[in-house]
């Protein structure tokens, strides 16, 4: 055998030779393998501690934050920490609890020191799994004020054409109140129903708080100044003008004849007036379904109660009707202030249409005596007019008393001489009168048929009735929706246009708090907006 001792040629042999390149290659390639193989076992080892440490984390946060709990909030995250085999991994100085009235958050931060089996290759050889979060419990103390359209449209039929619009907003209250103390408890959410037509009624107890000085007992309503709705509060010491009890509409007579069901301006049943500060569910849909139709609209005067009710300056009322047995002692405090942080306060405004005309009585009527004069034995009216000649032609002229009941049923002799008449009759006060006939009659019946119908109908109709436009009582509601959503206090408005048309919707989009807090629906889709408002009280919540 030739051997070639020549050690350059050798050299240059092996460097051109390609037998087992290859193998190198894959080694190569295998530890690559290897590396990017471990590094997701690595991985997959962190992500399910990491997800791990944080599930144990949530639950434990959860709980610690849970106001029915009655525990330390530190003692009960770590007793859940150790169960989960966690303990060790709390980082110093967690859980963080930070408490108020009706509120507690619980922070806390938990690593997992993962040493590594194949990254540490690299030069990794730990890899840090971390947990961290907060779970916040706001029980707020919810006060909520349900402003409600009573007017006389109410009554109508809805879109549905089966049901009236007053059964569809009924059903969808209800459904509101189920839902709100289905997931509240009752001590903890107060509601305050205000139901409104021409006026708000209070019933006669609420009304006896505030500064009124009663002209008659027979309705319960105030009358407002421009100025009133340009803050949400309402002293109970602030000077209130009593409504004058009458019914502008209709030429109906007394009920003992004629039995009509008459449309105050003030309504006198007790289902028409406010529900103040109740937690009663059953309570709260009984005078909801007790609601009927009847009367102008006036939504300015409804939100005006209905924040009224919500301010502090409303405690005083409210402690008085507790003192009572009223309202229930756990709604003691109530409406609470800002300061104390206890409490979410909500407006929510229905109506199917939009401000209508209100109408009041000249002040000069307040406490007067009318000249209508009453013989209670028979029940006639007689009015104290001259007869002025001898109109009813019974030939004596100058005649006293006139008598209404003659002219309306076609009699002649229409006035009486003085002895022609009871001996006893009364003299009535306009609050009286007024509560027995409408406007239209006395205007009608006892003074335009005297003398000369138009000057002798006016006088006691067109010129001693006052009315607030729908124009300046917009105004008025743009004043109160605006103050009550810039309110310390924190309320939010929530407003339900229901059938309304566009100028009534753009009306009632801007008084709530924001696009997203007003809803326009018609028939049943009024229950869909009860219902998304429900939804937004009293969340228990996780966040990062």
């Amino acid at each position: 055998m030739f051997i070639n001792s020549n050690p350059k040629d050798f050299l240059t042999r092996f460097r051109k030779d390609e037998d087992g390149g290859m193998i190198i290659f894959s080694l190569y390639l295998f530890v690559m393998m290897l590396a990017i193989g471990g590094m997701a076992v690595d991985l997959m080892r962190f992500e399910t501690a990491r997800a791990q440490l944080q599930s144990c984390t949530d639950t434990a946060l959860l709980a610690a934050a849970d106001l029915d709990q009655g525990n330390d909030p530190a003692t009960v995250f770590n007793d859940y920490m150790d169960k989960c085999g966690m303990s060790d991994f709390v980082q110093t100085g967690s859980p963080v609890v930070v408490e108020g009235i009706n509120y507690r958050s619980v922070t806390a931060d938990a690593t997992i020191e993962l040493p590594t089996l194949f990254m540490n290759m690299m030069g990794i050889t730990q890899l840090d799994a971390p947990s961290t979060g907060t779970a916040i419990e706001s029980v707020s103390e919810v006060e909520i004020s349900l402003v409600l359209d009573i007017s006389g449209s109410m009554g109508w039929a809805s879109n549905t054409g089966t049901t009236t619009k007053l059964e569809e907003l009924q059903a969808a209250a209800n459904l509101f109140v189920d839902m709100i103390y289905q997931r509240s408890d009752p001590d903890e959410v107060s509601i305050s129903i205000i139901p409104y037509s021409t006026q708000v009624a209070l019933p006669p107890n609420l009304l006896d708080q505030y500064n009124v000085t009663r002209g008659h007992n027979y309705s319960s309503c105030v009358n407002f100044d421009y100025d009133d709705f340009n803050t949400v509060s309402l002293p109970t010491n602030q000077a209130l003008e009593h409504t004058q009890h009458f019914a502008p509409w209709g030429k109906y007579g007394p009920v003992r004849y004629d039995h009509y069901n008459r449309s105050y301006v003030c309504r006198p049943e007790a289902a028409s007036a406010i529900l103040p500060m109740s937690g009663d569910p059953d309570v709260l849909k009984a005078h909801i379904n007790a609601l009927t139709p009847g009367g102008n609209t006036s939504i300015d005067i409804g939100v005006k109660w209905g924040v009224a009710l919500l301010d502090p300056s409303a405690q005083p009322a409210i402690n008085a009707l507790i003192a009572n047995n009223e309202v229930n002692s756990v709604f003691s405090g109530r409406p609470y202030t800002v300061a104390s942080g206890q409490s979410m306060k909500i407006v929510i405004v229905m109506t199917d249409g939009k401000n209508t005309t209100q109408y009041m009585l000249d002040d000069t009527l307040r406490g007067s005596m009318s000249d209508v004069y009453e013989d209670p034995v028979s029940g006639h009216y007689f009015v104290d007019s001259d007869e002025e000649g001898h109109r009813d032609g019974d030939g004596i002229p100058d005649e006293r008393w006139f008598y209404p009941r003659a002219e309306r049923y076609g009699w002649g002799n229409q006035w009486r001489r003085d002895w022609e008449v009871p001996a006893n009759l009364r003299q009535l006060p306009y609050s009286e009168l007024m509560n027995e006939v409408t406007m239209q009659y006395n205007a009608d019946y006892h003074y335009g048929r005297q003398h000369d119908w138009s000057s002798d109908y006016n006088s006691q109709y067109n010129n001693i009735l006052e009315t607030v436009n729908a124009g300046t009582k917009n105004s008025r509601l743009d004043d109160i929706c605006d103050v009550a959503k810039s309110d310390p206090n924190n309320m939010v408005v929530y407003t339900i246009g229901f059938e309304v048309d566009d100028p009534s919707a753009a009306v009632m989009a801007d008084c709530a708090s924001s696009a997203s807090h007003f809803y326009r629906v018609g028939g049943p889709e009024i229950m869909d907006a009860f219902q998304s408002i429900a939804r937004q009280v009293n969340e228990l919540r996780l966040v990062q």
